[in-house]
């Protein structure tokens, strides 16, 4: 959505380094509607992010439209519109991309894939958010520290749905007790 944001991402290539040689990052990409994109823009951009996973753990995060997108345009061939068709479909994102994590979270459910494998968890819908705006960037925010944690795909996941699941019920963003309560529950 930012304009001129693959020149900046190929300005961070040239000029950052780890401070510490051998050192991998975690980075975390969220692509904000490619559809808004022209196709060639959306693939430049892509191979762009690509490019940081040579020193760094790199993970794209998508939502069910902007992955549905991203297969298309990397010329996947379509998914199962179900956990492990989505599951399925970040292992392919991933492997064409060459990166270490894809997450794919539609409405119900989130998936992720990394080159040990595709897991899926289930997540706390409810049919009467307070608010949906934003509810994507809490669920990277979970999945973000999960990772920084040091935990796996599955448990990111979970702190990443149970996260988003809060906010949409709450209208604000849960603090580390209330997230545990919230996890409790489930």
């Amino acid at each position: 959505m930012l304009p001129h944001m693959s020149a900046i991402w190929k300005k961070l290539l040239t000029e950052y380094k780890p401070v510490k040689p051998g050192k991998r990052k975690q980075m975390f990409f969220d692509l904000a509607d490619p559809a808004k994109r022209i196709e060639a823009d959306l693939l430049a951009a892509l191979k762009i992010i690509g490019e940081f996973q040579s020193e760094n753990d790199v993970t794209l995060g998508l939502n069910e439209s902007e992955a549905l997108h991203v297969a298309k345009v990397l010329r996947l061939k379509g998914a199962a519109k179900n956990p492990k068709g989505y599951a399925s479909l970040a292992g392919a994102i991933r492997e064409k991309m060459g990166i270490q994590v894809v997450v794919i979270h539609p409405v119900e459910y989130a998936c992720a894939a990394d080159a040990e494998g595709e897991v899926f968890v289930n997540g706390p819908y409810t049919s009467k958010p307070k608010i949906s705006t934003g509810a994507g960037d809490h669920f990277n925010s979970g999945f973000t520290i999960g990772r920084l944690l040091g935990l796996g795909l599955a448990h990111s996941l979970q702190l990443a749905v149970a996260a988003s699941g809060f906010y949409v019920r709450h209208a604000n963003s849960p603090n580390r007790e209330q997230l545990v309560r919230f996890l409790q529950t489930l």
